[in-house]
């Protein structure tokens, strides 16, 4: 996990990093330090970018980014941004293209 309170990037080895978003050990962890429910982006295979969901400036950010990621990833994955509610990924918002 690289980053901070404001928002993070997961790595494993750049390329499945989408299925993290299956170990709750993760996200847990992170909406503890957070205080917050966890926001989440997915943009390609490789991409994990996650924030509170108040944190409206790096949610921008991120949508900016998963934008341009959308247009020119090899392996494109969601435009939509997801929100951890109960153990649970709900959608958020869309990215917006």
């Amino acid at each position: 996990v690289h980053g901070g309170t404001d928002g993070v990037m997961l790595t494993i080895d750049g390329n499945l990093e989408a299925g993290l978003i299956l170990v709750d050990e993760i996200w847990d962890q992170l909406e503890s330090q957070i205080g917050e429910p966890v926001v989440v982006f997915v943009p390609s295979r490789d991409v994990v970018v996650a924030t509170g969901k108040s944190n409206r400036a790096t949610i921008d950010e991120f949508k900016e980014k998963s934008r341009k990621i959308l247009a020119d990833a090899a392996h494109p994955l969601s435009e939509n941004v997801f929100i951890r509610i109960n153990n649970k990924w709900e959608l958020f918002e869309p990215i917006g293209m």
